[in-house]
């Protein structure tokens, strides 16, 4: 369902999916969403990190399924959680305006 209110990173209003982002900003936030998730990929198969299933979840001591950004400008910086301290934890850090996200998009190489 379509929603009128104010895009999170262009502030320009009218009707965008229901979430914090308009649909022109939406793809790129994907795009760095994704690109976080291929860096942690990425240095998991290099062993740079360790596999998130090895590690105990920070929240609630079981064993953790997968990592968690917090803010997807910094892609390596997570945390080994549980699916469901994952989904308690919420979206990651919204941007806040459509230079933050075009600035991270060139700083990683997207």
């Amino acid at each position: 369902m379509a929603l009128e209110k104010a895009c999170a990173l262009c502030k320009i209003r009218g009707e965008w999916f229901a979430g914090y982002y308009c649909f022109d900003c939406r793809p790129l936030l994907e795009k760095i969403r994704a690109n976080a998730i291929n860096r942690v990929s990425q240095s998991v198969a290099r062993g740079l990190i360790p596999p998130a299933a090895k590690l105990k979840c920070v929240d609630c001591g079981s064993q953790a399924q997968q990592y968690d950004h917090r803010d997807y400008g910094k892609p390596l910086k997570v945390k080994p959680v549980c699916r469901k301290c994952n989904s308690k934890r919420g979206p990651a850090k919204k941007f806040g305006h459509r230079g933050e996200a075009r600035m991270l998009e060139a700083q990683n190489g997207r």
